[in-house]
């Protein structure tokens, strides 16, 4: 009876109901991710090994100059949406028009960066094409917007209708036999499906948030000047997460990638869970601390337990289950990719505290050193990958990727300034 009474009390708690319900919504958007795990499949049966190494190669490679569209902004537009409501139109405008830059900076480096990699040949225009995704960063302001209001439901519909429309798309391209060249162009549009149901809800519910002559350069200067560590940790993240894949390929091949990518698109499929958690809770966090250090240690600590209990009972599932679920999905193609599979599954371990640690060096204001740990385990992880690829090819690989995941949150436990 006493724990029915606490869950009826809980449930009965305005706060709870708020986080809960936005929380709620954020996940039944990003279910529909699940669809993207099919989209995969069948492209990956539709490509093969190598074509799919080629595809995934020109993800991983743009994806590793992720970090200069956003300029590391995410989390201090949340924190100071939520500190400063008074200034929201001066946040937002600013910030709209920040990343309206860094995301053509974000197209022009990679292009340049990949001519000089890859030279001029198909990967590398298709690098172009699907690089266009950078100048679609500002409409990520919407979305940030919405999360500080706990108003997720929002995101939700945007995610709902873009991952159906996407979905729609790509699997045209697959069964009216379009290749590589179509497909890639469906994961470029997908983007800009995104950013224009941003705008249609934006405008729909707010319409005067966003203008030039709310751009505040002062302001600009002073987000600049916050959030470059932070700018530097997703490079040093993105570093982490992509670096493996474009290794492979260049160390041996395209059909060697195709099979690590498959091992490692079962894996990315849970990311999103601490994304959801961390992003729909971060607000209140920051309110907790504001308010009262127990609350605020208490909460830390729950979401901490909570996410170290999903991402190892994941992990657990994957790797009981990968000696049929590979063959089942993918094919007896990439049937190799099964121990890559069983090692990668624990990255999803690593990469929830690194998620959560971020957050809560970000509470702290301690953003310098977000920037070091990260730096320290993008460096570790490029020697264990050198190092353990010696011994054991892509195995090695799978290893290094596991464990460098884990070097953040370490450092973060070891110098941690918070007792929980």
């Amino acid at each position: 009876m006493n724990i029915y009474n606490k869950i009826i009390n809980t449930w009965d708690n305005p706060g709870f109901k708020k986080y809960f319900t936005n929380t709620s919504w954020m996940f039944a958007g990003q279910m529909m991710a699940m669809f993207s795990l099919l989209v995969n499949i069948l492209i990956a049966r539709y490509l093969g090994p190598t074509n799919f190494g080629s595809l995934s190669y020109i993800f991983a490679f743009v994806s590793i100059f992720f970090f200069i569209s956003h300029l590391g902004l995410n989390d201090i537009i949340i924190r100071d949406l939520v500190k400063y409501p008074e200034k929201i139109k001066k946040i937002l405008s600013t910030s709209f028009f920040l990343l309206f830059c860094a995301g053509l900076v974000a197209f022009i480096v990679t292009n340049i960066t990949s001519f000089f990699i890859n030279g001029f040949n198909l990967i590398s225009i298709l690098i172009v094409l699907y690089s266009t995704i950078f100048l679609w960063s500002p409409s990520s302001v919407i979305v940030l917007f919405f999360q500080s209001k706990l108003e997720s439901k929002q995101n939700a519909i945007i995610q709902v209708i873009s991952t159906s429309i996407s979905f729609l798309l790509k699997m045209y391209f697959v069964f009216s036999d379009r290749g590589i060249i179509w497909l890639t162009a469906a994961f470029a549009i997908e983007y800009a499906i995104i950013s224009v149901l941003c705008f249609w809800r934006y405008r729909k519910i707010r319409q005067d948030l966003i203008n030039i002559n709310s751009f505040d350069k002062d302001f600009a200067k002073t987000l600049l000047r916050s959030s470059y560590p932070l700018l530097l940790s997703s490079a040093f993240l993105y570093l982490i997460l992509k670096i493996d894949q474009v290794f492979i390929k260049n160390a041996l091949n395209e059909m060697s990638l195709g099979l690590y990518a498959a091992a490692k698109r079962i894996s990315e499929l849970w990311y999103f869970v601490p994304l959801i958690i961390s992003a729909s809770l971060f607000p209140a966090i920051i309110n907790a601390k504001e308010i009262d250090h127990n609350i605020y240690k208490n909460r830390l600590k729950k979401i901490i337990l909570f996410m170290t209990f999903i991402s190892i009972s994941i992990a657990i599932c994957i790797t009981i289950s990968s000696y049929w679920l590979i063959p089942l999905i993918f094919g007896k193609e990439y049937i190799e990719a099964i121990p890559l599979t069983q090692i990668v599954s624990w990255s999803s371990v690593g990469y929830a505290l690194t998620v959560i640690s971020i957050k809560y060096l970000t509470s702290e204001n301690r953003l310098k050193e977000i920037a070091i740990y990260m730096g320290i385990a993008a460096i570790i992880d490029i020697l264990l990958i050198l190092i353990l690829f010696k011994y054991n090819n892509m195995i090695g690989v799978a290893y290094a990727s596991a464990i460098s995941c884990l070097i953040m949150p370490l450092l973060v436990f070891l110098f941690r300034k918070t007792k929980l």
